[in-house]
């Protein structure tokens, strides 16, 4: 038996990282090969300031080095590490004990800016961020091209490719796609509400069409950062077809995707996000920004890519949808058919127990 001892953030709040860490444990903990213990390294309360210290995240973090007695009865420490040298310095305290009683470390990394930001830092800080991470035994990268996040701290040999899934609970193999409403623009945006996100752009764009006179309604769905909750929440009440509808799961979260038929997340920075799969998996027309661990799996027939904090790029992404509604419904089914044969919880933890077990 493998005992295993995830370290990471759990839901709440949820993003993409904690609720994969939650479906692992899930999954994981009724497997007879597998006993998974945890450390929920997550922030009470949500912020949009990613890697930012703040004495509260400081007291959470000097709570949770209580619970360090957890590594003693693993094998296999697997994180999901921070990007930022605050994010990746917290581990240090669980790499130093595990290295120390030779326990294997696995770093699974759930974005693309590990490099960019070790690549920031100088002096002792560069140095104290690539002692951390070259501690690892082995990375877990979303995408072939997010390697290089790995590439000054592990060999490219103890490097792993694992993607993204769709939740179980969203994933309809009876999805009757002709079913959906295609006649006219019905648009969801189903992420937390952040800056990086692109969420001021979205909402500037849709005050474009809806100047334009361009037919639409819109979904905004997600946690807001209070430092930004009021002027987010301002600009959308000055939008007569926009509704934000606060943070959704289960069958609210579903029925947002199923009634849409237009997903967008037009995102400065991302690894790999669930809310793409998601969308897909649920009959969505997709727009995003380019990023590698998309691109890797997804080309510009699939998804409508568009410029980086650019709302005139947003603007023509929604209009070419509009004139084009109908034909869009071929790329629908093939996405969607593509999503449920690639991209399933039961792959993701099939090939996660594989890189357990190597």
């Amino acid at each position: 038996m493998k005992k295993i001892l995830l370290i990471g953030p759990l839901p709440p709040p949820v993003t993409g990282v904690s609720f994969c860490n939650k479906i692992a444990i899930e999954h994981l903990s009724k497997e007879q090969d597998f006993q998974i213990e945890y450390i929920n390294t997550a922030p009470k309360k949500f912020d949009e300031e990613l890697g930012k210290l703040s004495l509260n995240k400081i007291i959470h973090n000097l709570k949770n080095y209580f619970k360090i007695y957890k590594i003693f009865n693993s094998q296999i420490i697997y994180a999901t590490i921070g990007q930022t040298f605050a994010g990746v310095l917290k581990f240090a305290p669980y790499f130093l004990i595990a290295k120390l009683f030779k326990r294997k470390i696995i770093i699974h990394l759930h974005g693309n800016n590990l490099l960019n930001q070790y690549q920031l830092q100088k002096g002792l800080k560069k140095r104290i961020f690539h002692s951390v991470v070259s501690l690892g035994d082995k990375g877990i990268v979303l995408s072939e091209n997010l390697k290089s996040n790995f590439i000054p701290f592990l060999k490219d040999e103890n490097i792993e490719v694992l993607p993204n899934f769709v939740d179980n609970k969203l994933l309809n193999k009876n999805l009757n796609i002709e079913n959906k409403d295609f006649t006219k623009l019905k648009i969801l945006y189903l992420s937390n509400l952040m800056t990086q996100k692109g969420i001021f752009e979205l909402l500037d764009a849709l005050e474009i069409l809806h100047q334009k006179g361009i037919e639409y309604e819109a979904v905004l769905a997600g946690n807001i950062d209070d430092n930004i909750k009021k002027t987010i929440l301002d600009k959308i009440k000055a939008l007569p077809n926009v509704t934000y509808i606060g943070v959704v799961s289960g069958k609210k979260k579903l029925d947002a995707y199923l009634n849409a038929n237009v997903f967008i997340l037009p995102s400065y920075l991302e690894g790999q996000p669930l809310s793409i799969f998601e969308a897909m998996a649920t009959g969505n027309i997709v727009i995003s920004t380019p990023h590698p661990g998309i691109t890797d799996f997804f080309d510009s027939s699939q998804i409508l890519y568009i410029e980086k904090k650019s709302i005139i790029s947003i603007v023509n992404a929604f209009e070419k949808i509009k004139d084009n509604l109908p034909r869009y419904h071929s790329i629908v089914r093939l996405n969607y058919k593509y999503i449920i044969e690639n991209f399933t919880e039961k792959k993701f933890i099939e090939n996660l127990k594989k890189i357990f077990l190597k």
